[in-house]
């Protein structure tokens, strides 16, 4: 349990409450008695009940007459432990009145504990589960302003940056025709990267694939053409839609983290589209030794963030590392 000094002091009030109670309508009550009444009947009673709720499930009849079932042993479990602590334990360590009590009187009680103890456990339950719900709540606005305000400082001014690139183009073209075709596609892959996107944030397929191209085009040129990747891409990819730059942040960790320049072990891109709506994105690369690009890792952990939010549990994606070759794997269940 977390928070347990919560537990602690909601049960200790309510234990010294009982204890004054039970001193005033039972002269024999004691202390250890009360101490042992309160965390069998009450206590015990309490959390075994909570237990079954978390875990009942309405999915399946099999899983609901599990829930009973279990809910059914708890309450056996709890009667005889009751009846043994008073009819024997206290009857034989403390006062023989305890063993006197008729069962026919005795028994009713019981009932009467455990609806008390389950409507407790039930509103605890539904208390917890509201917290949980609100905690979400605010995470997921919480990093949705982060995302926000993010994209706000990525847009400051791009009408000043894309008239730098426009112009370092115009100056270039006449020199050198590579730098002025690098130059153009890294200002096509910005104004890509902050566009607007439709009500879902979704972008075509497409665009997305063309935006890889250029941006493996553009490290192709980094690489003065020493350069060995191949990109394969299937598949009806421009009816199909997708959230944006996922993919560009997969193919830039091939960037940073791959051998590019080894014509025989080629990086891999595979990019394929299937008529039943599913999106399978693939990249294999030998893994570089030595210094690395500087990275913080936060790329890889906000793609995952943003699948979830955006396709739940319809995504798959897996990393692996065999024989010093690097495999992320990618598929989208649209």
């Amino acid at each position: 349990m977390k928070n347990i000094k919560w537990h602690i002091l909601f049960w200790v009030p309510l234990f010294f409450a009982a204890y004054v109670i039970d001193s005033i309508q039972d002269p024999l009550m004691t202390l250890p008695k009360e101490l042992i009444f309160f965390l069998t009947q009450n206590i015990f009673l309490f959390y075994t009940l909570y237990y079954a709720i978390t875990k009942f499930s309405k999915k399946t009849i099999g899983l609901i007459i599990i829930g009973v079932f279990r809910f059914a042993i708890i309450i056996a479990l709890w009667i005889v432990m009751r009846y043994y602590i008073r009819y024997y334990f206290f009857a034989t360590f403390f006062e023989p009145q305890y063993g006197m009590l008729p069962v026919r009187i005795w028994f009713p009680t019981c009932f009467t504990w455990i609806i008390n103890a389950f409507f407790y456990a039930m509103a605890y339950y539904f208390l917890v589960k509201s917290i949980s719900k609100q905690k979400e709540v605010l995470k997921s606005q919480e990093e949705k302003f982060q995302e926000e305000t993010l994209a706000l400082r990525a847009q400051i001014n791009p009408h000043f940056l894309y008239n730098t690139l426009d112009l370092l183009y115009a100056k270039a073209l006449p020199k050198d025709k590579e730098l002025s075709n690098c130059i153009m596609l890294l200002a096509d892959i910005m104004r890509y990267t902050i566009r607007p996107q439709n009500e879902r944030g979704f972008v075509n397929l497409g665009d997305e694939a063309t935006h890889l191209s250029n941006l493996i085009e553009i490290n192709r040129l980094r690489f003065n053409g020493d350069f060995y990747l191949n990109f394969t891409q299937g598949g009806p990819i421009h009816v199909s839609r997708i959230i944006p730059i996922v993919l560009m942040t997969l193919t830039e960790n091939v960037f940073k983290y791959g051998v590019l320049n080894e014509p025989g072990h080629p990086a891999e891109i595979l990019l394929k589209a299937e008529q039943n709506g599913r999106i399978i994105f693939q990249t294999r690369n030998k893994i570089r030794k030595g210094p690395k690009e500087l990275s913080t890792g936060i790329g890889l952990k906000n793609v995952i963030k943003r699948l979830h939010r955006a396709y739940g549990e319809n995504y798959h994606f897996a990393v692996e590392t065999k024989d010093e070759v690097f495999h992320a794997s990618l598929t989208i269940f649209t």
